[in-house]
């Protein structure tokens, strides 16, 4: 009977490490559309050219819509981000069970309510939340600094003096968003891929002359606002001409003035549309209720590059590009 009761137990817990998977998110980390790299030269989108010094920053507040709208929170997971590390590349989400199909992810810039007023000392070394040089926390009462960038920007005489250094905190400050997005498979793994571009953490902010702010309104506020609202993008794999889903039951067709995509499936069963910038990040959804048809997307586009998708059970089964001039 005890052979028999720990077979049972041996199978079971077989299945349980069956149905766990290692969720990872991956990121593209970018200033000004050039991989990340301090003290590159960019330009801010005020027009003012500069050199990054420092970025770090905190992402909390993580959540993953699965398998057919179901909802994760991750409250546990902290991730540390210093986009000049190799280390940053890439965070674990952790062994997730029962997690096949990820839609969208939801997350913010900075550390919840929950753990902001901790002690970091209270935390293993190896954690997010651990004591950092230079520090991330400015005090139990105002919590972690959410972001710290730093930056030399340029005077009219072309020299890097005008010194720039921004710190937002504040619980106050704290705002998630959600993202769509398409992941990948690789070595036993799912991926969540994003892309990250930092010079959209100084959009509508000053640093002509230099900048100070350590707190929690102006220009920090802004700070951690473009982070969590602006920077972030979703990762569209895609290879144009030679994804193995590429026109495969759909195709673009060009009028004189106008863009179609031409579809055509076996059902209509969970189909669904997603139109993507050139930067991946879906700007239209459609659930169609017709086996074949034509989508019109001249209201829809300005000029530029796009690429779409067709899922189905959540699957993607055809992608495309597509050309608006």
């Amino acid at each position: 009977m005890k052979k028999l009761l720990l077979l049972f137990l041996l199978i079971a817990l077989r299945q349980l490490s069956q149905a766990q998977t290692e969720v990872m998110l991956r990121f593209d980390h970018r200033l000004d559309g050039k991989a990340f790299a301090l003290n590159q030269e960019a330009t801010s989108p005020l027009g003012t050219k500069y050199k990054l010094t420092r970025l770090q920053y905190y992402l909390s507040g993580i959540k993953i819509t699965h398998d057919g709208g179901q909802e994760l929170a991750l409250n546990t997971v902290y991730l540390f981000v210093d986009p000049s590390k190799q280390t940053s590349s890439e965070f674990s989400l952790g062994l997730l069970s029962n997690v096949n199909n990820i839609e969208k992810i939801d997350f913010a810039i900075g550390v919840d309510a929950a753990s902001n007023h901790l002690d970091p000392a209270s935390f293993p070394s190896d954690h997010a939340l651990a004591p950092k040089n230079p520090t991330m926390n400015w005090g139990w009462t105002a919590g972690y600094r959410f972001i710290s960038l730093s930056a030399n920007a340029a005077r009219t005489n072309g020299s890097f003096l005008d010194a720039v250094n921004i710190e937002g905190l504040g619980d106050s400050n704290f705002k998630t968003k959600s993202y769509p997005v398409q992941t990948v498979f690789e070595n036993g793994k799912i991926y969540i891929d994003m892309r990250a571009e930092y010079n959209l953490l100084l959009d509508n902010i000053v640093i002509a002359g230099g900048a100070t702010n350590h707190g929690e309104t102006g220009s920090a506020a802004v700070l951690i606002a473009n982070g969590s609202q602006k920077i972030f993008s979703p990762f569209i794999h895609h290879t144009a001409t030679k994804d193995a889903y590429n026109n495969l039951n759909s195709e673009v067709i060009y009028g004189a003035n106008e863009v179609f995509i031409k579809y055509a499936f076996a059902s209509f069963s969970n189909l669904q549309f997603k139109l993507f910038d050139s930067n991946g990040k879906a700007i239209q959804e459609l659930k169609l209720n017709t086996k074949e048809g034509i989508i019109n997307l001249d209201d829809q586009l300005i000029v530029g590059n796009y690429f779409y998708s067709f899922t189905q059970e959540h699957q993607i089964v055809s992608t495309g590009k597509l050309v608006k001039r």
